[in-house]
Formats: structure tokens, C-alpha cells, sequence
């Protein structure tokens, strides 16, 4: 495997210092949608699986900006689809900028 970047490092790291456990660095997920009836897989990449006390996370790392803010439309567009996508318990957008771990959650859409 090639070796991790920095900025990959430190996500990791920051993960890690707040309990999580990383699984799996860029997984890839699988699912179908259909397109007049017709079914057409689609292919999710997320950033990092991780896992804490038991439950599943799919992690976004975002850097610069705005793109760490989940109400930024594409990240929280982003974010629904990993969801949908892995089937995880919860999303998570790792802020390099700010060195924070943020939990996000859908409710009423996803239980």
C-alpha cells in the first residue's frame, strides 16, 4: 500500500485521539439506482470507515473554506449519500483547518 500523506496522517490521528478506530481508508460502496425503471449501479468513495463503541461512521476530511460546513449543499449532499451508500450508523466531517471531528445526523430521514 502506498504511504499515507500527512493530511491523511492527521485525520487519522484526530480520529484516533477521539476514540474512533479507522477500518478502512478509501472503501468503496456499492448500490443500485433506477433510472426510468431501470436499475443502474452506482459507486460511492468515501473517505475513512471507522468504528466507536460498537457503531459504524463513515468520515468525510475537508480542508480550506467552507467545504467542512455540512450545511454547505454538496457536503451534505456528500454526507446522505455515503450514508445511504454503507449503511453507517453515523457521518462524520473530520475539519483539518480547525482540527475538530464533526458528528452529523439526518433526522426524520434516517433513523
Amino acid at each position: 500500500a502506498a504511504p499515507l500523506s500527512a493530511p491523511w496522517q492527521n485525520a487519522e490521528r484526530l480520529l484516533a485521539a477521539r476514540g474512533f478506530a479507522i477500518l478502512e481508508r478509501q472503501p468503496t460502496g456499492r448500490w443500485l439506482l433506477a433510472v426510468d425503471g431501470e436499475p443502474r449501479e452506482v459507486i460511492s468513495r468515501a473517505d475513512l470507515l471507522v468504528e466507536r463503541r460498537g457503531r459504524l461512521y463513515v468520515a468525510d476530511v475537508k480542508s480550506g473554506g467552507a467545504a467542512p460546513d455540512p450545511r454547505l449543499p454538496a457536503t451534505r449532499r456528500q454526507l446522505l449519500e455515503y450514508l445511504l451508500a454503507f449503511g453507517a450508523d453515523g457521518a462524520l466531517v473530520v475539519d483539518m483547518e480547525r482540527q475538530q471531528v464533526r458528528s452529523v445526523a439526518f433526522p426524520g430521514l434516517l433513523s
